[in-house]
Order: C-alpha cells, then sequence, then structure tokens
C-alpha cells in the first residue's frame, strides 16, 4: 500500500521544467554556484547546468556539467531519474558521465548529483550498448 500511494503522489507532481530567475537569487548564499549558467525545477528536481570547455575537447561545442538536488530534500537518484534528466535538459544524443572519484578527492557536503554531459558526437570507449567494451577480455 505505501508503495501504491507514493506512486500515486508521484504521478500527481510534474516533471515540467520551470526556469529560475537568477536575478532574483541571493547569490551570497551560495558562493559555489558562481558561474551557473541556468537553473531550472520542476516538483522533483532543482538543476544547476554549467557550461565549461574541456581541455582536451576544447575544439569542439562546450560540455556540460548539471548538479542535480532533490526537492524534497532526499539522498538517492534513481538512474532513470538522471537519464530523464539528462535527456530532457541536454539533449538525448549525448552521453554523460558521473563520477566516483579516489578518497582524497571526495566532495560530499550536500545530496547532489553531478552529471559531466559530452558534446555531441563524443562517444566513450567503454558502454553498455551492443559492440562495446564490457570489462577485461
Amino acid at each position: 500500500m505505501r508503495r501504491a500511494a507514493m506512486s500515486e503522489a508521484r504521478a500527481r507532481r510534474s516533471w515540467k521544467w520551470l526556469e529560475v530567475d537568477l536575478d532574483q537569487v541571493d547569490w551570497s548564499r551560495f558562493p559555489a554556484c558562481d558561474g551557473v549558467h541556468k537553473v531550472v525545477q520542476n516538483d522533483f528536481y532543482l538543476v544547476q547546468l554549467y557550461a565549461f570547455f574541456a581541455r582536451s575537447l576544447s575544439n569542439i561545442a562546450p560540455m556540460w556539467q548539471l548538479v542535480v538536488r532533490r526537492i524534497d530534500g532526499g539522498m538517492s537518484f534513481p538512474w532513470r531519474d538522471l537519464q530523464r534528466i539528462k535527456d530532457e535538459l541536454v539533449g538525448a544524443e549525448r552521453v554523460a558521465v558521473q563520477v566516483h572519484p579516489p578518497a582524497n578527492e571526495v566532495v560530499d557536503q550536500a545530496n547532489l548529483a553531478h552529471l559531466w554531459v559530452y558534446p555531441v558526437g563524443v562517444s566513450l570507449p567503454f558502454g553498455l550498448g551492443p559492440g562495446q567494451e564490457r570489462g577485461l577480455r
């Protein structure tokens, strides 16, 4: 019953993205957000979008960093939700990665998910699709 009630409540909420007016944000409260390109939110998530050129990819379109925060403050980010966020905000044809760094580089000060989204046409040397490298052979 609990699962059905949660599913029903989720169905009533909206995935429609609304852009946050950046002129109305008190940026002194968010110093780490310097350089944000755009902020959007729906009933589930708030997403900050940062555009940048990666040094190794400087001759092509910019990459995006998506910083995702759950509106309810929760800690888990379902894979399907992150995939949908990437597809809807920067394009279904792009590949994104989520980094799990060495312990000495971990920054875990808030319940956020970070996606780094490559330009259209860039592929990774590994993946899950047919014909892609998986593990050692």
